[in-house]
């Protein structure tokens, strides 16, 4: 599996957007998506796989980072999955301080 794309939460997409085309101009990145401001994708060679996503402006901190990886098929979705709650699993058994809130269900 390959990362798909992902998205970060900003109180400013303006802001971030020009921060962000600045700063991946030398790798092609290109604004390809625009849902009025409020959620726009980023990218190269036409694909979106940095998304920046209003989340207000009213002082709290952001919380969460959307990861989503790409995968040749469904039967390698369901390994990696396997594998990951194979892994938790095993923090949670061997006592790790792993964040039990952390853990999502498919």
């Amino acid at each position: 599996m390959v990362l798909h794309h992902t998205t970060f939460g900003v109180t400013s997409v303006s802001v971030s957007k020009t921060f962000y085309l600045a700063a991946l101009a030398p790798l092609g990145y290109k604004e390809i998506f625009n849902f009025g401001e409020k959620h726009i994708g980023l990218g190269a060679n036409g694909k979106p796989d940095l998304w920046l996503k209003d989340v207000g402006a009213d002082g709290s901190p952001v919380k969460g980072l959307h990861l989503a990886f790409g995968a040749e098929s469904r039967q390698v979705v369901d390994e990696f999955y396997q594998a990951a709650l194979y892994v938790i699993s095993s923090l949670i058994f061997w006592g790790s301080t792993l964040n039990k809130s952390l853990i999502c269900f498919w």
